[in-house]
């Protein structure tokens, strides 16, 4: 199916889900599902989060009742049923093979490595909270001078290709922690926006297309996938 194609989602929340997300402890952190190969990981990884076995279809979801078939809207008795429910959607949405490739890797935490002959490099963001400058981090498998086409960033060199790339998903890896963009932060995020008439902030920064919005009063959990 074309890339262009977007599947939505929207699991709605009342104030006493809004209680129990203010007070949610997740146990499982990023650690609980990046670096899956495959959809199969992801799920049980997923499903090691929330505690509880996801839908095997995006049309049949634990704990919710559609209320509108054609846009896929949902309520739930519980805000981890709703968080079950949205995770739902986005295991089981139906993808290209490009989006497929897409979404394991982000949630491997391995997209955005850039790969030369003799090096990988890793985009590091001005907001990043690490001890590199903004630019790139350079991990190279040759000492050849003009294996670091950007002379003023940093460069580690490794003996093997191999070792070069497994660094840099290492630092990939921290670059996602730092952005304290997890569920473990959620209600400490959703706390700091929670009085505005609108907002929409991501749930975790290695799911894209899941968020948290508010608008016109009403809070829910948006789910918006690519197919």
């Amino acid at each position: 199916m074309s890339a262009s194609l977007v599947a939505r989602s929207a699991i709605h929340l009342t104030p006493n889900h809004i209680l129990e997300l203010i007070k949610l402890r997740p146990k499982r952190s990023i650690a609980a599902f990046v670096g899956g190969d495959t959809f199969s990981d992801v799920r049980e990884g997923f499903e090691q989060l929330v505690g509880g076995e996801l839908a095997s279809t995006s049309s049949v979801v634990p704990g919710a009742d559609p209320i509108d078939g054609r846009t896929r809207s949902y309520n739930c008795k519980t805000f981890k049923e709703a968080l079950k429910c949205a995770l739902s959607a986005v295991i089981n949405a139906e993808r290209s093979d490009r989006n497929r490739t897409m979404f394991l890797s982000n949630i491997a935490g391995n997209s955005q490595i850039d790969g030369g002959k003799t090096f990988y490099r890793v985009p590091v963001p001005r907001t990043a909270h690490v001890s590199v400058a903004a630019g790139y981090a350079i991990f190279a498998y040759s000492e050849d001078t003009k294996a670091n086409p950007h002379p003023n960033y940093p460069v580690k060199y490794f003996d093997t290709k191999e070792a070069a790339y497994a660094a840099a998903v290492a630092f990939k890896r921290r670059l996602v922690s730092a952005t304290g963009i997890t569920f473990s932060t959620l209600p400490q995020r959703y706390q700091v926006v929670r009085d505005r008439p609108y907002f929409r902030i991501p749930l975790h920064s290695t799911i894209n297309g899941l968020s948290l919005m508010k608008d016109k009063g009403s809070v829910w959990i948006h789910v918006e996938m690519f197919m």
